[in-house]
């Protein structure tokens, strides 16, 4: 039943094209019935509400840029940019324009052997922890032994690669797990499944592991039949807690959405999300909510959401279809998508539509603390989303780029028939958009769809339009080990 909802938020994600650059801020429509509008201040000493964070640290503070993206990972410093994935940690030079294994062994065979353990390159690192933490990568990673993980660190140019600290495994709670490096602690968000009868049903925990004394600490935890994607974001000292839950429990009846899907609906209907965010400081024994809604919630996703560094959050809200009378049909009847705001009395403020002004709709797949990063995007079947365009802006409505995404990376590919999936990550400055790129075969040939390639490509943002620029290409094996698979 999950993949019935699964559908309907890959609907939700189909956007439309857009075929040039523009700089017009958004229009907003009329208002949702009940909510006030309020402009975005751009004062940097505006106090939102009760309590106003202090500034970022980029020695100790966790980058909220890396927190939406979930399938690899990817660290910007001021000398080289740091890539994480399919086992071993990748890096492009910014000074020299070259790109390399994370591991200065002159003798390593690096990703030529697979797997490589004495390579310093690999590693297991869980979604958003690979970290520039005082002077330092740092990340959190399975030792792929079913027992343990543990935290890691290592310099800059691949040297001293040190085990800090191992845990056990505590029971089953091995789910989908995020860390964040921030302030001496490491917080977590973890999400475990437990499957009563024919449903699945997800608790959602958050805690954090002192880096003082490596305590782990658990703060709460919400149960949801529906995913409820538990994530974190950071401003100053303070962690924020995202969480979207329902009131359903084990045992309930719930109609099955494949046989009666409409029954499926109007029972979810019947027992609607609840939106939760909480804060958390070192001065803090528990969290305390400072949003809450149980009336009229819904899921954001992982990257549905911001919190700025003066304090304000923001967070995504779908307003349904254009012709809610008609179904969904890719540039005739789209999903719009608006952006609100915490307001001061913990309530939702309207903010801005993601609709642009060519009546064209974004999907917010990122925002970091003061970006939003829309994807106009069309789901193609097999060949996954593909991206028409991009529109970058902030909370006030002023646009850093609206247009077309270029791919001429994709040069590099011979003429057999290919996929593109679009993104599998992305984040945003005001001056540069970063994608992680995911290619396959089309299920032909003897290996199918069991290699990936990954292509990490930065668009520079001028006058001009994007400059493109490809940094970091690897390749993923999934059924086979064997390397005699020709490499692009």
């Amino acid at each position: 039943m999950k993949r019935t909802t699964a559908l309907f938020l890959i609907l939700c994600l189909c956007l439309p094209l857009i075929c040039c650059a523009k700089t017009d801020a958004p229009v907003q429509t009329s208002l949702p019935e009940g909510v006030t509008a309020a402009p975005v201040s751009t004062d940097p000493d505006a106090t939102p509400g009760p309590y106003v964070p202090g500034p970022f640290d980029p020695e100790t503070d966790y980058d909220n840029r890396y927190a939406a993206i979930f399938d690899c990972a990817i660290v910007d410093t001021e000398e080289a940019y740091y890539f994480y994935r399919d086992g071993f940690i990748r890096y492009y030079d910014k000074i020299m324009e070259e790109e390399g294994y994370l591991c200065p062994k002159p003798e390593c065979q690096h990703g030529d052997k697979r797997p490589n353990p004495d390579c310093n390159a690999s590693a297991e690192v869980n979604a958003g922890s690979l970290t520039y933490y005082e002077g330092q990568l740092w990340w959190v990673g399975d030792k792929n032994n079913g027992r343990s993980y543990a935290i890691y660190r290592m310099n800059l140019d691949g040297t001293e690669k040190t085990l800090v600290h191992e845990f056990q495994y505590e029971e089953s709670s091995r789910g989908m797990i995020q860390y964040f490096f921030h302030r001496r602690r490491i917080y977590w968000s973890r999400m475990d499944q437990e499957i009563s009868g024919a449903d699945a049903f997800d608790t959602a925990t958050f805690g954090y592991i002192g880096l003082d004394d490596f305590e782990n600490h658990v703060l709460f935890e919400r149960r949801s039949f529906i995913n409820p994607q538990p994530t974190i974001r950071f401003a100053g000292e303070s962690a924020y807690f995202f969480v979207s839950y329902d009131s359903l429990e084990p045992g309930a009846e719930i109609p099955d959405g494949e046989t009666d899907y409409e029954a499926y609906v109007a029972f979810l209907k019947e027992h609607p999300q609840t939106d939760e965010i909480l804060r958390i400081d070192p001065s803090m024994d528990e969290p305390e909510t400072v949003y809450l809604d149980t009336e009229d919630g819904e899921h954001w996703g992982f990257y549905g959401f911001g919190v700025a560094q003066d304090g304000t959050i923001y967070f995504r809200r779908g307003a349904g279809l254009e012709d809610p009378e008609q179904p969904f049909e890719y540039g005739v009847n789209e999903y719009v998508h608006q952006i609100y705001k915490v307001g001061a009395d913990g309530k939702k403020e309207f903010v801005l539509e993601l609709t642009d002004p060519d009546g064209n709709h974004y999907f917010p797949v990122f925002m970091d603390g003061n970006l939003i990063l829309g994807i106009d995007a069309e789901w193609a079947g097999l060949k996954g989303y593909l991206i028409h365009g991009v529109w970058l802006l902030d909370y006030s409505g002023n646009t850093y780029y609206r247009g077309e995404l270029t791919v001429d990376y994709r040069e590099r590919y011979p003429g057999f028939k290919h996929n593109l999936a679009d993104y599998d990550s992305c984040w945003a400055t005001e001056t540069e958009l970063m994608f992680c790129f995911a290619e396959w075969f089309d299920g032909t040939g003897a290996h199918g769809s069991d290699m990936r390639y990954y292509d990490l490509v930065k668009y520079e943002i001028t006058p001009d339009g994007l400059v493109e620029k490809h940094l970091i290409h690897c390749r993923m094996h999934f059924l086979s080990d064997d390397d005699t698979i020709v490499d692009y």
